[in-house]
């Protein structure tokens, strides 16, 4: 009899288990996109994803498809673009990085105009005289005029998700006190490697405890 009521209770304990996983949105669990693309949620909206190119690279999304909180945020408006990530900071709501530098083609430009970058807005511009330089403004060094290839520099960059702020840093020093002043931890995840965990455990170390304990 004991052993029977000892085998009922068990049924009811993995019953309520997988019920509690159930109710976990799928942000959370889903560990690629189509089968074939990688995917690692971070803070909703934000995921990261593996593309199909050679080397396969990870590069961020900021409305990730699988999120409640799709489309309620507009990241876009700021031009942001994140690829080529090997490693990311993610702490209290924070996602931050490093942005190595990078060829950047616009064809637009002509001989007599500059690309320039305004770190405050995030946008990018062209011609020297619609828009002149400002002192937060970044000019973009010109190696092919017949390409037109920028060299985009290498910056950092802070995504706070608590009140939907992106911010680029050109200066690693003002990067790290931003970070400071956040209280936020300046630890950086390998993302191959807390993918693999991830695959293995369905748990990441920045999900919220709520979350870890409905998925264990």
């Amino acid at each position: 009899m004991r052993k029977i009521i000892f085998v009922l209770g068990l049924i009811m304990l993995l019953s309520a288990c997988n019920q509690s996983k159930s109710k976990v949105s799928w942000y959370y669990k889903a560990t690629n996109w189509n089968s074939n693309c990688p995917r690692l949620p971070l803070y909703e909206p934000l995921a990261i994803y593996k593309d199909l190119s050679t080397p396969p690279k990870w590069f961020m999304s900021f409305d990730d498809l699988l999120s409640s909180k799709k489309d309620k945020i507009d990241y876009h408006s700021i031009g942001a673009n994140i690829s080529s990530i090997n490693h990311i900071g993610i702490d209290r709501g924070v996602v931050h990085g490093y942005i190595d530098e990078s060829v950047r083609i616009f064809e637009n430009c002509d001989s007599e105009n500059q690309v320039y970058f305004d770190k405050d807005e995030s946008v990018f511009y062209i011609s020297k005289e619609v828009y002149p330089i400002g002192s937060g403004d970044i000019v973009l060094s010109l190696l092919d005029s017949i390409k037109k290839e920028f060299l985009f520099p290498e910056h950092w960059y802070i995504i706070n998700t608590k009140d939907t702020t992106y911010n680029f840093f050109f200066d690693k020093k003002v990067y790290k006190s931003e970070l400071k002043e956040l209280n936020v931890s300046t630890h950086m995840y390998n993302i191959d490697s807390v993918y693999n965990e991830f695959t293995i455990t369905g748990i990441l170390p920045w999900f919220p405890d709520s979350i870890k304990t409905a998925l264990q």
